[in-house]
């Protein structure tokens, strides 16, 4: 796969300069752990952006995308967490970090975040902020679609959205781990 090359690349490029690189989730205990944010968008045959609802409204479709990727989140993890050290960025947290199966609108703690994107329908997307870049994007990608699929085939609702800090007891979320 390209990420596979892309990853030898970048390690034999650091050590023509006697550096190194990680992929690991949480390389420094001390510092903010390194994520691989994935985000979707959802076009029909006529290049119509299928999240966009209206100003005020998000589709059904992005609702329930949202809904089916918080349900299976939990079952998913093993995909963006594949290994115990993936685990360290979720106990050592900083506040970018996800730690509770939420969503918000342009919130960076929430594991699924949808960016502000302003009057513009073709930049409505979600973001995925719980892989690792330890995981292996294959299995992400595949496991962030059969979510997206469940929630829009079965009409998921997502739990409430988050306003503020996703990890404040205030909201009850659910944690990840």
């Amino acid at each position: 796969m390209h990420f596979e090359l892309v990853k030898k690349l970048l390690i034999g490029t650091a050590q023509e300069f006697d550096g190194n690189v990680s992929f690991k989730a949480k390389p420094y205990l001390d510092r903010a752990g390194s994520a691989l944010n994935v985000h979707v968008s959802l076009m029909d045959s006529n290049n119509n952006n299928l999240f966009y609802g209206n100003k005020q409204k998000y589709s059904d479709h992005l609702i329930h995308s949202i809904g089916g990727l918080c349900a299976m989140m939990k079952k998913h993890m093993l995909f963006f967490a594949p290994n115990d050290d993936s685990y360290l960025r979720f106990q050592y947290p900083d506040i970018h970090t996800p730690t509770t199966i939420s969503w918000g609108v342009n919130n960076r703690t929430a594991a699924i975040r949808i960016p502000y994107f302003g009057n513009d329908s073709k930049r409505c997307r979600l973001e995925h902020r719980v892989p690792g870049a330890d995981c292996n994007l294959e299995k992400v990608l595949t496991a962030i679609i059969e979510g997206i699929v469940f929630g829009i085939e079965n009409k998921i609702a997502p739990p409430n959205r988050v306003y503020g800090i996703a990890s404040d007891p205030q909201y009850k979320m659910e944690s990840l781990i």
